[in-house]
């Protein structure tokens, strides 16, 4: 089945945040066609504006509607009221494209919900003065340009799994593993992602903070961004993780010269 109509172009006036807009547009081409996936390789789209008006309606209309983020495959039907140009057999398709696009998971497949975490709440829970104390061991992710659209909810979505049950919001979520969880929270300037660790379970934690930094490079793929690492003995003081990775390679201890104001930082690698 193909569709090619175009719905006409949703108004402007209950604005989506740019996040989820441009996460959509990014994953579309002159035409869609997923052989590889079993919910949609019998369908194929002509017309990718079909699908971001149909999208961008369902987004507009839980945003309305206040869910803050949770959708149901029956919101589309209350959504996309044009029937012939989004006709009911068609809302699954969607909503699986929807997740291959990583714009929602599934939270409960009993009841069918799914979670859009580019509309969740802006406001971060209150709840995380424990990550950060002393304890907690950081990571930075410092852009050189701004940070893309789209990026932390697309890391809650390809994090879900290990967010059960955990405080989730539109640039932060914490993850949990064994005794170990991971706070991941972005700046709104859109130029830091900070991510502070914390756990008695040393295999834990670092499994967490390995498993943030190599998804967040899958994410940033090609972007000018560094990694940086607070030294546990001079909190304040970062070195860059390359070239801590370096030093452990050739078997050498490093120091790092840094300030806690996120300034520029001098990687300074030495002997024991």
């Amino acid at each position: 089945m193909k569709h090619g109509r175009s719905a006409p172009v949703p108004g402007a006036e209950i604005a989506l945040h740019q996040e989820v807009l441009a996460t959509i547009l990014n994953c579309l081409g002159i035409a869609l066609n997923y052989r590889n996936d079993a919910r949609l390789r019998d369908k194929s789209i002509l017309k990718p504006r079909w699908l971001v008006d149909g999208i961008y309606t369902m987004l507009r209309w839980l945003q309305k509607h206040q869910t803050n983020g949770v959708l149901r495959q029956e919101d589309f039907g209350k959504a996309l009221k044009d029937r012939k140009t989004y006709p009911p057999e068609m809302h699954a398709f969607l909503l699986a494209l929807m997740e291959k696009f990583e714009l929602c998971f599934p939270l409960d497949a009993r009841d069918g919900a799914y979670l859009v975490p580019g509309l969740l709440d802006e406001n971060q829970p209150r709840a995380l003065k424990d990550f950060m104390g002393k304890a907690a061991r950081r990571i930075q992710f410092r852009y050189d340009d701004v940070r893309p659209p789209g990026l932390l909810p697309q890391f809650i979505v390809r994090s879900h799994t290990l967010s059960e049950k955990q405080p989730r919001w539109l640039r932060g979520v914490v993850l949990a593993r064994g005794k170990a969880r991971a706070l991941v929270r972005a700046d709104h300037d859109g130029r830091l992602t900070d991510v502070y660790a914390l756990g008695e379970n040393t295999e834990d934690r670092v499994w967490l903070t390995e498993f943030i930094v190599a998804e967040m490079k899958s994410l940033h793929d090609k972007l000018p961004v560094h990694t940086y690492v607070e030294s546990e003995a001079q909190p304040g003081a970062w070195t860059e993780l390359e070239v801590l990775r370096e030093a452990d390679r050739k078997g050498e201890t490093t120091r790092a010269e840094g300030t806690a104001d996120r300034g520029t930082v001098t990687p300074m690698p030495g002997t024991a």
